[in-house]
């Protein structure tokens, strides 16, 4: 896809621990995809931060979680944000490591991906140009009601879609 679309970077987790870096941009070195660029993520730098700013930063707190509006009542996002966490696995040596996996296995979490690529990508373009933008002027509220106690969203949509 990234091939056939100029412009488009390829972005992957990556399967070790990329010796302490938390993401490399870099040529993919043979195969079909040979001097395509890729940024690589570390996957268990990015998700132990992911789940900080879930946990412990509250908002407006520097390295705080900020969503666009709505979404703090999105169950479906809000669903997959949180389904990771860390679990004692064995690995193929047969070494007990503490890995990041699925909460639920049967639900996907593909929402907690974007937003940890997103924070990588951030962090990548404050690093290549050398300051943080400004933040916006617009301040969120935290909820702290039920928004619906209906069967569905206030557009319509089922709480699941």
């Amino acid at each position: 896809f990234c091939n056939r679309h100029p412009g488009i970077l390829a972005l992957k987790g990556s399967a070790g621990d990329m010796k302490g870096r938390a993401f490399k941009v870099g040529d993919v070195a043979d195969g079909e995809n040979k001097g395509q660029q890729l940024f690589e993520v570390n996957t268990d730098y990015w998700e132990t931060e992911t789940q900080a700013r879930l946990d412990t930063r509250l908002p407006g707190e520097m390295g705080s979680l900020s969503l666009a509006d709505g979404l703090d009542r999105d169950t479906y996002f809000l669903d997959q944000l949180c389904n990771g966490m860390l679990s004692d696995k064995i690995d193929r040596r047969g070494n007990a490591v503490r890995l990041w996996v699925k909460r639920y296995t049967s639900r996907p979490n593909d929402y907690r991906d974007v937003v940890r690529y997103g924070l990588a990508l951030s962090r990548a373009f404050v690093e290549e140009y050398h300051g943080v933008p400004e933040r916006s002027a617009t301040r969120t509220q935290a909820v702290t009601g039920i928004i619906n106690t209906g069967d569905r969203r206030p557009d319509g949509r089922a709480w699941n879609e």
